[in-house]
Order: C-alpha cells, then sequence, then structure tokens
C-alpha cells in the first residue's frame, strides 16, 4: 500500500467529518472505488475532483494552503502500473512521458483538458 499525502490528507478530512468513504464519495461526485484509487495512490486525481473537495469541504486558508501542497506532493510520487495496457498504449505512455517538458502551456492545457473531459464522462457513468 503507497498511501501519498493526498491520501492521507483526505482520511484525515473523512475521520475529522466523522465520514465513511462511502458519505465523502457521494459528497464529492466520485464513485467509493474511485476515492480508494486516489486514497492509496493508484490514481491521480482529477482536477474535478480536486476542486470538489475544496468546495464541499470548504477548505480556506491554511487548511486549504495544506490540501494543495498535499494534492501536489502526491503527483510528484505517482506509479502507473503499465501491465494491463497493450504494446501500443505503453508506447504512448512512454512517449507521453518523455515528451510532456517539451509541451508549451497551451498545449498541455488543452491536453488536460481533453483527457479530463474523458475522466468526467467515466464518474459520471458510475453514477
Amino acid at each position: 500500500m503507497n498511501i501519498t499525502a493526498l491520501g492521507k490528507y483526505l482520511r484525515i478530512l473523512r475521520l475529522n467529518h466523522a465520514e465513511i468513504m462511502k458519505v465523502m464519495a457521494e459528497k464529492v461526485g466520485v464513485s467509493v472505488a474511485y476515492l480508494s484509487s486516489v486514497e492509496l495512490g493508484n490514481k491521480a486525481p482529477s482536477n474535478k475532483f480536486l476542486k470538489n473537495i475544496e468546495l464541499s469541504y470548504g477548505l480556506k486558508g491554511d487548511e486549504l494552503d495544506n490540501f494543495r501542497s498535499a494534492a501536489a506532493k502526491s503527483l510528484e510520487n505517482l506509479n502507473i502500473d503499465l501491465t494491463s495496457f497493450d504494446d501500443s498504449d505503453k508506447k504512448l505512455a512512454l512517449v507521453f512521458a518523455r515528451k510532456i517538458s517539451e509541451l508549451n502551456r497551451d498545449e498541455k492545457n488543452e491536453l488536460a483538458r481533453l483527457l479530463d473531459k474523458g475522466t468526467h464522462d467515466e464518474t459520471s457513468a458510475c453514477h
């Protein structure tokens, strides 16, 4: 188990609000499986998920800063399991990892928009 800084933060946030995972997942509009995967560091959180946590729990000031810091630290240590990917998907993931630093801000924003759209569609389908 590789609980990230964000995972620890989310768990503490739930405990401080006396909530089980199911309640937090419903509150922020994701499945329990998605929330669990984010907590365990198996899935990168979407921007929408992070924003929903901020809004749903009214994070402000130091609490908001600590949350954003935990989210950023978690992204630094993200591991991606490629074992279930086919060869072309593995190649795409590796090319992306090598080339991301060469993209300009607009290209990165466009890519994030396209990918977030896909994530949003998947999380919507879970409900």
